[in-house]
């Protein structure tokens, strides 16, 4: 859920250095994805909710699936310069858990 997560953008690695030296945050995961320059923030709380939440694999023995109505996003992108971009983009969808 997008409410219960941060996102910083456009943050350079010393940057985020910078922000570690401050401390360990209290009840929270904070993450630098280089390739996009970011930072994410989510609380423990969501954490430990997605994780309680992930559904079961189905059983290999079912032989018949019930199809997926559940649609994804796909982030593509033309070449290398564009990985960052296409990088943020993923993971923007994927804090606001938007399968991709």
């Amino acid at each position: 859920d997008a409410s219960k997560a941060i996102l910083a953008t456009r943050v350079d690695k010393h940057i985020y250095e910078e922000i570690l030296r401050l401390g360990p945050l209290q009840n929270g995961q904070m993450e630098y994805h280089e390739t996009a320059r970011l930072i994410s923030v989510r609380a423990n709380s969501v954490i430990l909710q997605e994780h309680d939440t992930e559904a079961p694999s189905p059983s290999p023995s079912s032989s018949q699936q019930p199809h997926s109505t559940k649609q994804s996003v796909i982030v593509a992108c033309a070449g290398t310069t564009d990985l960052p971009i296409a990088e943020e983009a993923a993971l923007t969808l994927s804090v606001s858990s938007v399968p991709t």
